[in-house]
């Protein structure tokens, strides 16, 4: 899931990110990459049982 200032960046970014998670190791570089981008506010990346969480995102226990 990406947020971002706009759903078209949101879901060019959401792909990209997507395409280049292959496995958990993937994890941090993706990332590393989302983050970097401009106008994106915040991520969650999962693969299998592993999540990576980065920006403006609150993880809610349910």
């Amino acid at each position: 899931m990406i947020v971002a200032r706009s759903a078209a960046l949101a879901d060019a970014v959401a792909t990209a990110a997507g395409n280049r998670v292959k496995t958990p190791d993937d994890l941090e570089s993706v990332t590393g990459f989302v983050s970097g981008l401009n106008g994106v506010l915040g991520a969650v990346i999962i693969i299998g049982d592993k999540l990576a969480a980065w920006g403006d995102i609150q993880l809610v226990q349910m």
